[in-house]
């Protein structure tokens, strides 16, 4: 069966996902996650969590953000800690993370592949999986038929899809917004959701949330995804509360299990959006609007242009509004029930294009008569009591966006008994010596030894049973018995052999202490990071970033190869679609590829015209996403680099790619901390240069269809817009049906 993976932003939160029927969560540390403004979990919730599922339950920990040589040693030891409690899966976004988990703790800790690795691809998941992921978590901008052809093609590595939650604007792992505008990198966790704000049309003044999505929920095209083999189904919210997470795990546990109650379902889709959800849409899965490249859409838009945040659902529509006395009332015909002291929100349009939401507790309700109400009773008009000097036009929509009873009652989580890790002891009793052997992950040979007074009985003993008794009892050690085996040294009958209990006891708590000592020992001391004296010649340093743009573009940082190959079979100058310096080509490669079958010969094709033009060795090809590892690993004797997407924060991740590619040459810094030393390689590495402007965002949704509401029908696929925003200057550009949007200089 598929499995249900829900979001745990608290322990509570896991708690009532098991509860209503998820198969899984997924949590974060404390560090390294990208949700950071979640509660997130210690390493004792991980331990009260894990004693609490039953056998088929599973949870995921995220450590699904970059970090610098510096924080290695804190990501290892957090690794070490982590390794204890066995996860499920490890999702994990840097290369370097990865290559650590895999060299050392692979037996405890299988890695996956986070959705901030932007793969989208057949080539994306093939390299995932020969880099010793065993999940991917794919881009959330596929359709069902470009999954199903990744399944397809990859049927020995786990795939993982999103269907519910927050869309992001521009491809996770890409987006530059937050850390140009604000200096807050959403690939270090502290994403300001620039994409959520308001901009205004230069050529209209028309604002709008250009870039705020809809949120997406699929419905019963989860069965279709069951069908086609992906592996596990993943709701978004790590920040959404405990009630909310509830009601989507009851909603998605009724559609997966096929049950024909479609009043249930629709009443667990109606709670899950009340708690929390914007307008909403299947987003590429199922409501996309088209096959192929060429068709026009037709489907919903992708965008909330006008109103960015929680809407709820439509609960009724204003019919008239009248002043009674010093009160206004509305009259409502309603779609739905309402009680007192339901949350409820009015979206006034005003002309600059962006909504104005009046908020409102209800306070008041009569029938139609004018009889005062606690609830709706399935009456299909009722009258409000509105907020003071509110102006509203009959037909406007109210929407629901809480409920009086929506708080769902405590789990308690001090019930939940902390985890211990059994571990098998070797009990050795000899004359007053009382020594234990162990092996563990992290110390494959302990041994201690203990003076004890060893007596004669007078009565027969059950001295393997005391002991036995005695060290399953480990307090509040991190670790206890698993299987115990006793030994006299004589090989003679422990009838007779008395071991004081006191002494026992405390022998016990020393070894118990030992082992923890151990494992804290284990856990804080880095092993020192060997410096490579062999296999890396150094690189040759880069030209500054800027120089190696297409010619003639501003805000589109690589080479359109498909159009590069056109010119260069039509005998036009190359030199007016790639870069040249200092007599070498570089080709930097698009991070994003939908028609990858397309790119790949486009590319093999340009890259053979381009040899025979002007030499092999005078090709550079930038490398952008994890899909472009794979084609760099099968042409070795094509120069490449490690471009701006393809992040070098850490020595560890530059590892892989010396590793893999003889034919690296070079590679630019992590371009969000350039200042970021790597300390193996500091000498070679290439800083993108100052004026380097970087796209704040790259999205599958069209700008024009989804953001400003034109038809797809005789579009030439392209366009270009300029927007404002607090004194800032930003270009829109769309590039056969891809956004990218920069800053003006």
């Amino acid at each position: 069966m598929i499995e249900l993976a829900l979001p745990a932003g608290s322990l509570q939160s896991a708690l009532v996902a098991f509860e209503n029927g998820a198969d899984a969560v997924y949590l974060g540390l404390q560090s390294f996650s990208a949700r950071k403004g979640a509660t997130n979990f210690s390493f004792e919730d991980i331990g009260r969590l894990k004693t609490s599922l039953t056998k088929n339950q599973k949870f995921y920990v995220t450590v699904n953000t970059l970090a610098t040589d510096h924080e290695m040693p804190q990501v290892e030891s957090m690794l070490r800690r982590l390794a204890l409690y066995e996860p499920d899966g490890v999702i994990v976004q840097d290369l370097g993370i990865a290559k650590m988990i895999k060299t050392q703790y692979l037996d405890r800790l299988l890695l996956h592949g986070s959705t901030q690795l932007a793969v989208h691809t057949v080539s994306g998941v093939q390299s995932m999986a020969s880099l010793g992921f065993s999940r991917v978590v794919l881009s959330r901008e596929l359709t069902i038929d470009e999954i199903a052809a990744i399944r397809t093609a990859c049927p020995d590595i786990e795939l993982k899809v999103f269907i519910h939650g927050a869309l992001c604007y521009g491809f996770s792992g890409l987006c530059m917004a937050s850390d140009i505008l604000v200096g807050r990198s959403a690939n270090k966790g502290e994403c300001a959701q620039i994409c959520r704000t308001w901009f205004t049309r230069t050529d209209t003044s028309k604002s709008g949330n250009y870039f705020s999505m809809t949120d997406l929920d699929i419905g019963t095209a989860v069965r279709t995804l069951d069908q086609i083999g992906i592996n596990s189904l993943k709701i978004e919210g790590r920040m959404k509360s405990p009630a909310y997470v509830g009601a989507v795990t009851r909603y998605y546990r009724l559609l997966l299990d096929r049950r024909n109650d479609s009043s249930a379902i629709e009443q667990a889709r109606k709670e899950a959006h009340i708690i929390f959800s914007r307008e909403r849409s299947a987003g590429w899965l199922s409501s996309y609007g088209r096959t192929n490249k060429s068709d026009s859409r037709r489907g919903p838009r992708l965008s909330t242009v006008s109103y960015p945040s929680h809407t709820g659902i439509a609960i009724g529509e204003i019919e008239e509004t009248r002043t009674n006395r010093t009160e206004m009332v509305a009259k409502l015909r309603l779609y739905g029930p309402i009680a007192l002291h339901d949350g409820l929100l009015i979206r006034k349009a005003e002309s600059s294009g962006i909504d104005t939401p009046v908020k409102f507790g209800l306070g008041k309700l009569w029938d139609v008569h004018g009889k005062s109400l606690i609830d709706s009773q399935h009456l299909s008009h009722v009258y409000i009591l509105l907020p003071e000097s509110v102006d509203i036009e009959p037909g406007t929509p109210i929407y629901m966006i809480s409920k009086h009873d929506q708080e769902i009652p405590l789990i308690s989580e001090k019930a939940l008994t902390p985890y211990r890790e059994p571990m098998d002891i070797e009990c050795l009793i000899g004359n007053n010596i009382i020594e234990l052997h162990s092996s563990t992950f992290f110390d494959p040979s302990i041994t201690q030894r203990y003076q004890i007074d060893i007596g004669i009985a007078n009565t027969p003993q059950n001295t393997i049973d005391n002991v036995l008794k005695i060290f399953a009892s480990s307090g509040s050690s991190l670790f206890t018995l698993g299987t115990l085996s006793v030994r006299h040294t004589n090989n003679g009958t422990f009838e007779h052999v008395f071991l004081p209990l006191s002494q026992l006891k405390q022998i016990r708590r020393q070894w118990y202490a030992h082992i923890d000592q151990l494992y804290d020992r284990w856990c804080s001391v880095q092993p020192p990071r060997t410096t490579k004296t062999t296999g890396h010649t150094p690189w040759e340093q880069l030209p500054a970033r800027t120089m190696i743009i297409p010619p003639g573009e501003r805000g589109i940082i690589w080479v359109d190869i498909v159009k590069a190959l056109v010119a260069s079979e039509h005998g036009l100058n190359i030199l007016d679609y790639i870069s040249m310096v200092d007599n070498k080509l570089y080709i930097p490669l698009q991070p994003v590829m939908f028609e990858e079958e397309l790119f790949v010969q486009s590319l093999n094709k340009l890259v053979k015209d381009l040899s025979s033009a002007y030499g092999k060795a005078n090709l550079r090809l930038g490398l952008n996403n994890v899909a472009h590892i794979k084609w760099a690993e099968n042409n070795p004797d094509i120069p490449c680099f490690a471009d701006v997407y393809l992040y070098m924060s850490n020595s560890l991740a530059v590892d892989i790619l010396v590793e893999r590619l003889p034919n690296l040459v070079g590679l630019y810094r992590w371009v969000e901390h350039p200042a970021t030393e790597l300390t193996e390689y500091r000498e070679t590495a290439s800083p993108v240069g100052k004026d380097f402007n970087m796209p704040l965002f790259i999205s599958r949704s069209c700008f024009r269809y989804d953001s400003l509401g034109l038809s797809c029908d005789n579009c030439p696929r392209r366009g270009s817009w300029e927007l404002e925003q607090t004194g800032k200057r930003f270009l829109v550009e769309v590039r056969d049906c891809l956004t990218v949007v920069s800053l003006l200089p």
